[in-house]
C-alpha cells in the first residue's frame, strides 16, 4: 500500500461525493499530506471563513426546512419523493455552460467557489452536473433515502449523476 497524490485525490473525491455538506472544502486544489505515527494527515484549504461557512450552512438548512414545509415529503412514497427532488432541482437550477467551458479549458482556477457544491444550485441557482448531483444527494440524505453520487467520463467529458436505492434495490 503506497500513498501518492493520485490516491489522495481519489480519497478526497470519495469524501466529496459522500458528503454534500462539506461544501466549504476546496476540492479543486491539490491536497497536502504527511505521514505521522498515526497514519496519513491530509491538509485541505477552505473556500469560506468559519463565519461565512456558518451563514451558508444556516441558509441551506433554512432552504431544506422551507422545502419540507411546502412539500411535506415525509408523507410521500419514496418514488414520489425522489421525483419531486429531481423536479425541484431542475426547475430551480440553470446548467452553467460557462463554468463547464472554463473547466473543460483546464482553468479550474477561474471557477467561482460555489461550482461543484450544493451552494451552486441552492444559493446561486446555477451549477454543473456535480453540484446538481450533490444537491440531489443532500435531499436524499435529508429524507434518509440511500443515494450515492457517481462520476465518470462520457465522450471525453466528466459527468456526475445519482444512484438511488428504492425498495432495497439500486
Amino acid at each position: 500500500f503506497s500513498m501518492n497524490n493520485g490516491r489522495i485525490t481519489d480519497i478526497m473525491r470519495a469524501v466529496q461525493l459522500d458528503n454534500p455538506m462539506f461544501f466549504y472544502v476546496n476540492y479543486l486544489q491539490n491536497f497536502n499530506y504527511v505521514f505521522s505515527a498515526y497514519g496519513c494527515v491530509i491538509s485541505v484549504t477552505y473556500l469560506y471563513s468559519r463565519d461565512e461557512e456558518q451563514r451558508i450552512r444556516e441558509r441551506i438548512t433554512q432552504i431544506m426546512n422551507v422545502f419540507q414545509s411546502k412539500y411535506r415529503c415525509g408523507e410521500m412514497k419514496i418514488t414520489q419523493q425522489i421525483l419531486l427532488f429531481y423536479k425541484f432541482i431542475i426547475k430551480t437550477t440553470k446548467y452553467d455552460l460557462e463554468a463547464m467551458q472554463t473547466l473543460q479549458a483546464g482553468r479550474k482556477d477561474l471557477l467561482p467557489a460555489h461550482i461543484n457544491t450544493i451552494c451552486g444550485p441552492l444559493l446561486h441557482k446555477k451549477d454543473i452536473c456535480l453540484g446538481i448531483a450533490l444537491t440531489y444527494k443532500l435531499f436524499c440524505d435529508y429524507y434518509n433515502i440511500p443515494c450515492v453520487v457517481v462520476s465518470g467520463v462520457c465522450d471525453g467529458i466528466g459527468h456526475a449523476w445519482n444512484v438511488v436505492c428504492i425498495n432495497q434495490k439500486y
